[in-house]
């Protein structure tokens, strides 16, 4: 606690141990003469103050901070790195004012809370009321301090997430979490937010960036009154955060009310690639009809690279669902954007042409898949030596991707879905029909399992009827119920220009 008239930082049993052994860890790294030359102080005092049970003055903490290079905030509460030369330059300089300001704040009057209870009432809610004044003209300097610090924190924690550097990231993480303890500003509060957001994406912690964007969205909604351009940005956000959890249609009715909510939208800087989102859910949902047209018209207007990046994969995606297009074509529409390719990769298990599947492959090696790992590459790796008929290395290279937990945890939603279906797909290429009706069994259990809030990845879907047509042959109940939704899905894809199987034949297509 603070002593109000010599400003000291005194013991309290043992809660002041933290702070003395944080002393000994600089007097571990210093000799206790250095660090009396060098603060000033007395040797023998130095030596005092490392002992416990005496006190240990602010003034000499601030030297300590400032002469030894020592983290000031990390003296005080222990937090942070030690040492400033451990601290970006441009981070540092809030550190050295920080103990100054809290010597300050031993000015403020001890509370004789009790008095509120005696005669003396008026004059101790005085000294309340004097005390309480003088932290807030503190807390304000302290604000008025970190804010510049806070604010670099915050710019380079979004460098470090645009060129995904997640190592820094996590860095920048924490560092702005202490300095926004310290400045408790508006705006620099809600752009930590979206940070966090944009920081839990990256790390496949979908669900607390679901969290933190409803928070930023209602924190606008609040603070506006209205559905103004934020506020409608802060909705798309949530939609991201429900597509990446694959919450398809609770993302679609989520855009559909913002735009409800926000006549004037279309008049908002980022409009474009808010539809392209929502054009990307409506083909993920197989609403090609609606989906597809929207994407190629907001296309063109789409100002970021990322964002262009991301409006050609879900063009491609849905073309190739369509059959317009093969993989060939999809990788000239990717234009070398790994986004792009890294999708078309996992598309791949639908083609039966291992020339073209060969051929995408060698664009990949030749592009740095970044946004990911390289489950997909192994996926269509697998798929390409099934396709040549080397059924022992496509199982090899398949358990690579059954074994990727890394892989799983992004990707929790649906992907046991699809891994079922990818093996049953190998081993029925591979000819072995027991073991691929086995594993197909599996694959259509994980799919009914799958939540109902849960939209499967469409792609995948087909190639587990496709299976399903050409395995589920026999007259047992499962078999039937298999073959007939593989129909009923024949049925739905059709008139929304999804190429299935052929509807003609009750049998996949060549």
């Amino acid at each position: 606690m603070l002593n109000s008239n010599k400003g000291d930082l005194m013991p309290n049993g043992n809660d002041d141990e933290p702070l003395r052994q944080r002393l000994l860890e600089v007097a571990r790294r210093y000799p206790q003469a250095e660090i009396a030359r060098r603060t000033g102080e007395k040797p023998y005092n130095v030596s005092r103050y490392l002992r416990r049970g005496n006190r240990i003055p602010a003034n000499f903490l601030a030297r300590v901070a400032t002469e030894m290079g020592v983290n000031a905030t990390w003296l005080l509460q222990g937090q942070g790195t030690p040492w400033l030369a451990d601290i970006r330059g441009d981070h540092a300089g809030i550190g050295g004012n920080l103990l100054e300001l809290v010597s300050s704040m031993a000015g403020i009057s001890r509370l004789r809370l009790g008095a509120l209870a005696g005669k003396e009432d008026a004059n101790a809610l005085r000294e309340l009321n004097d005390a309480l004044a003088g932290f807030e003209r503190v807390r304000l300097k302290l604000a008025d301090a970190s804010r510049p610090a806070f604010k670099k924190v915050l710019d380079d924690w979004t460098h470090a997430l645009s060129n995904r550097d997640l190592d820094r990231s996590r860095y920048f993480a924490a560092a702005a979490q202490q300095a926004e303890r310290l400045c408790p500003d508006p705006e620099l509060e809600l752009l930590h937010l979206r940070l966090r957001a944009w920081h839990e994406n990256e790390l496949g912690r979908h669900e607390n960036s679901l969290q933190l964007r409803q928070r930023i969205f209602l924190r606008l909604l609040a603070a506006g009154g209205a559905m103004d351009e934020r506020a409608y940005m802060a909705a798309y956000g949530v939609v991201a955060a429900l597509i990446n959890l694959s919450r398809i249609e609770e993302g679609i009715r989520y855009a559909r009310a913002a735009d409800a909510l926000a006549p004037q939208a279309d008049t908002y800087k980022d409009h474009a690639s808010c539809q392209a989102l929502y054009g990307w859910a409506l083909v993920q949902t197989g609403d090609i009809a609606q989906g597809l047209p929207l994407l190629l018209r907001v296309l063109p207007r789409l100002r970021l690279q990322p964002v262009q990046d991301n409006g050609r994969m879900a063009v491609a995606y849905a073309q190739y669902l369509s059959g317009a297009i093969n993989l060939d074509d999809a990788a000239v529409m990717a234009r070398g954007a790994p986004v792009v390719l890294d999708r078309l990769l996992f598309l791949s298990p639908w083609s039966t042409d291992a020339g073209e599947v060969q051929r995408l492959l060698k664009v990949i090696n030749r592009k740095a898949i970044a946004d990911r790992g390289d489950e997909h590459q192994t996926i269509a790796q697998a798929h390409l030596a099934a396709l040549r008929g080397d059924h022992a290395a496509a199982m090899q290279t398949w358990r690579k991707a059954e074994a990727d937990e890394q892989a799983r945890s992004r990707d929790a939603a649906g992907l046991d879905f699809a891994l079922l279906a990818m093996r049953t797909q190998l081993l029925r290429l591979a000819g072995k029909h027991a073991q691929a009706h086995d594993a197909l069994n599996k694959a259509e259990d994980a799919r009914r399992q799958a939540p109902e809030n849960v939209t499967l990845d469409l792609n995948w879907r087909r190639i587990h009827w496709r299976n399903a047509l050409l395995l589920a042959t026999g007259k047992s109940a499962g078999d039937r119920a298999l073959a007939e939704g593989a129909r009923q899905f024949a049925q739905w894809a059709a008139p929304r220009g999804i190429q299935a199987h052929a509807q003609e034949t009750g049998r996949p297509q060549p």
